[in-house]
């Protein structure tokens, strides 16, 4: 399955930036389970190496992993940086990004 994922430059140079990503080195994102009063799911980022299993998406000089284990909640995922310089996260499946059973209606072809 081929990962479809878009993270905009500003997001990806904002985690560079952010995480201090140094040649050689990629950014993987994961899925997390958890909360305080409900679980729900979130993803994370941490700085870590390519590996042959990974998918790879390259946003500038930075790039990103994901493993297939993951891929299930990351496919379909925008992220992008507001003019406030924070992280937002879209979905193109998912209606609640922390409860990811509940996925959108199709769009009505007119």
């Amino acid at each position: 399955m081929a990962l479809r994922m878009t993270i905009t430059e500003k997001a990806a140079e904002f985690y560079r930036r952010e995480l201090n990503v140094e040649a050689g080195e990629a950014l993987r994102l994961f899925v997390r389970i958890g909360g305080i009063g409900h679980v729900g799911y979130s993803f994370g980022i941490q700085k870590d190496r390519i590996t042959p299993a990974d998918h790879v998406l390259r946003v500038g000089d930075v790039a990103f992993v994901v493993r297939d284990d993951d891929a299930w909640y990351l496919d379909g995922m925008m992220i992008d940086l507001d003019n406030k310089s924070e992280i937002v996260v879209s979905h193109e499946r998912f209606a609640r990004l922390d409860h990811p059973v509940e996925e959108r209606a199709p769009a009505l072809v007119g």
